[in-house]
Order: C-alpha cells, then sequence, then structure tokens
C-alpha cells in the first residue's frame, strides 16, 4: 500500500507536508505510510483518497506478479560463475561480470569472499568435477537449478534452534 500511496502523491504533483496539512496529520505520519510502518485509518485512507484524486480500492490492488528474470542477469551469472571458476576472486569476478564496482557494498564483498570457496566446490560438484569441459547451456541448467534451491531454501521455514 505504501508505494501506491506514494506513486498517487507523486503523480498529482503533491508532497507530503502538503497531504500531512490536508488530512491534519504530520509528515511523519505520511511517510510513516509510505514506507509501510503505519497505515492509515479508513477515514484518513478515504481523504487521502479524495484528495490525491484516486478511488480506495486503488491503495488495496494486489501488486503485479513479478517480470521473469532478464536474461542480461543469467548472462551475468554465467560471467561470475566462469571467472570464479578460472580462479578469479569472487568480488573481483562479480565486479568484471558487472563492470561497476560501485553494485556491492563493502559487507556484501566480505560475504561474497566468505562463500566463494564453498562456491567453487559446488559448481565443480555439479560439473561433476569438469566445468570447463561443459557447455555454456549446461552451465546455465546448473546455475538455474543452484538458483531455484536456493529460492526453495529462503521459501522454507526456519527449524528452531535449541
Amino acid at each position: 500500500m505504501g508505494q501506491r500511496l506514494r506513486a498517487a502523491a507523486v503523480e498529482a504533483g503533491l508532497s507530503a507536508a502538503e497531504i500531512a496539512a490536508q488530512l491534519a496529520v504530520t509528515s511523519l505520519t505520511v511517510y510513516r505510510w509510505r514506507w509501510g510502518q503505519r497505515a492509515p485509518a479508513p477515514p484518513k485512507l478515504q481523504a487521502y483518497a479524495a484528495f490525491v484524486g484516486k478511488p480506495v480500492a486503488f491503495f488495496y490492488a494486489a501488486e503485479p506478479e513479478p517480470p521473469p528474470r532478464p536474461r542480461e542477469l543469467s548472462d551475468l551469472l554465467l560471467t561470475w560463475a566462469n571467472l570464479l571458476m578460472a580462479g578469479e576472486r569472487s568480488p573481483a569476478a562479480f565486479d568484471r561480470a558487472v563492470g561497476d564496482r560501485r553494485q556491492l557494498t563493502p559487507p556484501e564483498r566480505r560475504r561474497l569472499t566468505a562463500v566463494a570457496a564453498r562456491m567453487r566446490e559446488d559448481l565443480t560438484r555439479a560439473a561433476g568435477g569438469d566445468w570447463e569441459f561443459l557447455t555454456e547451456e549446461e552451465r546455465r541448467e546448473i546455475l538455474e537449478q543452484i538458483a531455484r534451491l536456493a529460492e526453495r531454501r529462503r521459501a522454507a521455514p526456519r527449524e528452531p534452534t535449541s
């Protein structure tokens, strides 16, 4: 809902301060609605909708399905994996694949470095020990399998630790 509140205000050319003044709330309250920290009470949402020129239903509409991952992402992933398997350090391989060193934060670089050795082992095992002899399509399939497994693991409920 927060993104839709913001989008409607931007489309109407209204600032958070203008909306806050109209609805007799603080600008911080409007920002909290936009950030998803709070939701406006039904009367405030009705007033917000009227002020920005949208029906209330607009703010409750279901979010669209995310688009499928672009082919470029799989190309970047394949380039990164190939560089990684050739022995390049993981953050450097990522930088070369993406073409922009600023894409990773220092903490992300540390995490990527920490998992690089295991990633090499996993790719080698998935390739039957011979990554360099696989075709590009076989390499892409391995990376897709790894991505699907990671998505399933992320979606699975976590076991409580004892």
